[in-house]
């Protein structure tokens, strides 16, 4: 509550700008130097090229009910977005295993040509799709404008030194060095083309071995007994894409002390809520490269725990399907899935999970771990929030007979 008074009317007059001031300099910006200038991290496309369309078209598709967010909190989200696809190395190296946000969708299916778009710019450096600049006091737009100065130097410079090279190139000035560089480049691009044909040729020679495996847990009792691994590459958990020779679909697995499986050998569950659990149950995490969790079995995992965790999920997304088949006409079992169908599924029966709290405090149903769900759903004698007897209350059996068609 403490007012800056006249010291804001006389250093920041300019769009009164104290509370974006003061946002730059919690985050850790250096105040006195010109990084202080940064923007917000945000999507940079060019006007025209429909990449706006596209961004807006996949935020709707990964918000649960999307269509019906308004417009203000549909741009919060946007720049909540771009920051977290600036920041994606960095937060997918510090992250706990079980970290809530490595199980959601917003985290880990986030395609590439979006990634590479989310940037942040400098005054020197900003473009058309830049966000106004706030909060900078005048000796940092000074420092900016002496960056921008030092820039536009640097350009000026190669650009005049291209010219004269160009200029005496063409001239043909010192002929004979002028002839031997050339000889030089073109024996040094005969060189790296001889060499990109015999990585080219390893590659191909790699693909054919991986495709003769046999897929294991088709059901034909076929196993990785012909993948061979060199002693130069078995390293822990290196990934391999495997594409059996009678099936379209490739599945990633890894590398591990001889072994080669679905998941890495250290692979936790991380935190998810029950919206979470439906999008990794049904696409799994590409950023990971890890299976979606309906493809994995029993014995995929090393500990009793994670054994016993994956069979409440095969519970919980059983209880999922059965009140899906109940309130809307979608095929949980047969076709691709991505996210937006997965939304869409979760979306229809969110509110047959809605269970009423016995205190006076409100269950947060969209934001409660799928474990507390599951444990009201058993609790509540494997019954919908509506009363409703999932289909005459499914045994365990018919469960797994259902399931098992889902995964074929």
């Amino acid at each position: 509550m403490w007012s800056l008074g006249h010291v804001k009317e006389r250093y920041l007059q300019y769009e009164k700008a104290g509370d974006q001031y003061l946002g730059r300099v919690v985050s850790g910006l250096d105040v006195n130097d010109d990084s202080f200038a940064v923007s917000p991290p945000f999507f940079d496309f060019e006007p025209g090229d429909g990449f706006a369309e596209k961004i807006y078209s996949l935020m709707r598709d990964y918000m649960v009910c999307g269509d019906r967010v308004p417009a203000s909190v549909h741009q919060i989200f946007l720049f909540c977005f771009a920051s977290l696809c600036f920041h994606f190395d960095y937060l997918a190296g510090v992250l706990h295993p079980m970290n809530k946000l490595r199980a959601s969708h917003f985290f880990n299916h986030i395609p590439l040509w979006v990634k590479n778009a989310a940037t942040v710019k400098y005054p020197w450096t900003r473009t058309d799709a830049t966000p106004t600049l706030t909060g900078l006091p005048p000796h940092i737009t000074i420092l900016a404008n002496f960056e921008k100065l030092r820039v536009e130097l640097e350009d000026s410079k190669v650009a005049i030194l291209g010219g004269i090279e160009a200029e005496l190139d063409k001239r043909r000035i010192g002929s004979q060095s002028h002839f031997d560089k050339e000889e030089i480049l073109d024996r040094m691009l005969n060189l790296h083309n001889e060499l990109l044909k015999k990585v080219d040729a390893c590659g191909r020679e790699s693909a054919s071995a991986v495709q003769n495996a046999h897929f294991a847990g088709d059901g034909d009792g076929a196993g990785f007994d012909d993948i061979f691994v060199s002693p130069s590459e078995e390293e822990t958990d290196k990934p391999l894409t495997i594409v059996p020779s009678n099936r379209s679909k490739k599945f990633t697995f890894f590398y591990s002390k001889g072994e080669v499986n679905r998941i890495p050998h250290d692979y936790v569950f991380p935190h998810m809520t029950l919206c979470t659990l439906v999008t990794s149950w049904f696409c799994g995490n590409p950023s990971a490269k890890t299976l979606p969790l309906k493809y994995l079995v029993w014995a995929d995992f090393k500990s009793k725990k994670m054994k016993n965790e994956h069979r409440k999920m095969k519970v919980m997304m059983g209880a999922v399907i059965a009140g899906a088949n109940q309130v809307m006409e979608m095929d949980c079992v047969n076709g691709a899935w991505d996210i937006p169908w997965a939304l869409q599924l979760y979306g229809g029966v969110k509110e047959l999970f809605a269970y009423p709290s016995k205190s006076t405090q409100t269950h947060r149903n969209d934001q409660i771990s799928w474990r507390t769900v599951y444990n009201l759903y058993l609790k509540n004698g494997k019954r919908f929030a509506t009363d409703t007897v999932i289909g005459a209350v499914v045994e365990d059996n018919e469960l797994d007979v259902m399931l098992d068609g889902m995964m074929e």
